[in-house]
């Protein structure tokens, strides 16, 4: 297990850290995000789980990452940084490119 730092974002902005997991023997998965300004304070923080997954565990980590972004707005949160450990996710989500994987249809809902 890898510990991650909190990278202090600039006044203004708010970090939004989203991970996933799966448990592959009962095909469940969980998503968690949390969100904090530039003091280090937590403004938001939510978990869901996830029943019946059929699929990659990126279908995980996607989930996460439009749940996260997702939240954050609801909460009235325009100036994000979002982070996590699934870079591809987080690469997809950054680019306008044409989305061919299992993700697709989850990136293109949170580019809406």
């Amino acid at each position: 297990m890898t510990q991650q730092t909190w990278n202090q974002p600039i006044n203004g902005l708010y970090m939004v850290y989203f991970d996933g997991a799966l448990d592959r023997k009962v095909n469940k998965g969980g998503i968690g995000l949390i969100i904090r300004n530039s003091e280090g304070d937590i403004m938001g923080a939510s978990v869901a789980s996830m029943e019946r997954v059929i699929g990659p565990f990126v279908l995980v980590e996607a989930n996460a990452a439009v749940r996260a972004l997702d939240f954050a707005f609801e909460m009235g949160f325009q100036l994000i940084i979002i982070e996590g450990d699934a870079l591809g996710v987080l690469k997809k989500l950054k680019s306008w490119e044409p989305e061919h994987s299992p993700i697709r249809p989850i990136m293109e809902q949170a580019r809406t």
